[in-house]
């Protein structure tokens, strides 16, 4: 059951967010507090709260503004919150096998010469660096998170990104990768591009769906 602080988040998070997509200037902390008719501290501590949610900005000559959420600031708040709940890396498998999917059918559909160039420059880089563990995992993880910029929607750009980043950090943790896993995870990438170029969403799911579970297995095995 929704407490009265609850209600009151509800009520000053939606009021702000009406007078931002107004154009008019945001209350101050004394405004609200006339306007709902509570303390100063009680607005404060929701200000304090919408402000560390990265809703508002609040500058001491400026006032409050609405902040601009981009997808990487909420995948990485997404992220935040997958990495302290401990999911079965199962369970997290599926979903970004679901997620990354969904947003590659955007992708093919959407896709840029100048995006498809980005990733085969990506994939040059990639093969540039296999030796180099740290930075081939980046390269790996880089095209990835490219493929999915071209999807269009920040919305599920923002779940895609908050996965990947948090598989990134599963595989960064694992000190066996070697030159023949970023060897296999190149041929893959590249292939995965072949299909993007030639619009063949499901050969480039299937591609995906094969990359990830080869990858759990690797995990799992070292």
């Amino acid at each position: 059951m929704a407490s009265d602080d609850d209600y009151l988040f509800r009520d000053i998070h939606r009021f702000l967010l009406s007078q931002a997509r107004q154009g008019e200037k945001m209350d101050t902390e004394t405004m609200l507090a006339d306007r709902f008719q509570v303390s100063r501290y009680r607005i404060r501590r929701v200000l304090d709260q919408l402000s560390q949610m990265g809703v508002v900005d609040r500058a001491q000559k400026r006032g409050m503004t609405l902040s601009q959420v981009t997808p990487d600031f909420l995948a990485r708040n997404i992220c935040a919150q997958i990495s302290v709940s401990n999911f079965d890396i199962h369970e997290f498998l599926e979903a970004l096998a679901s997620i990354e999917n969904e947003v590659l059918k955007l992708s093919v559909m959407r896709i840029t010469p100048v995006a498809l160039g980005q990733l085969t420059t990506t994939l040059n880089q990639f093969e540039s660096c296999l030796e180099v563990h740290e930075a081939a995992l980046k390269m790996h993880t880089t095209f990835h998170r490219q493929l999915c910029e071209a999807c269009g929607s920040r919305i599920l750009l923002s779940y895609a990104l908050a996965s990947l980043e948090h598989w990134h950090s599963l595989l960064e943790e694992c000190d066996t990768l070697n030159a023949a896993f970023f060897s296999s995870a190149l041929e893959t990438d590249r292939e995965l591009l072949d299909a993007v170029q030639a619009d063949d969403v499901e050969g480039a799911q299937a591609i995906i769906d094969a990359q990830l579970r080869d990858e759990l297995a690797y995990l799992i095995k070292h």
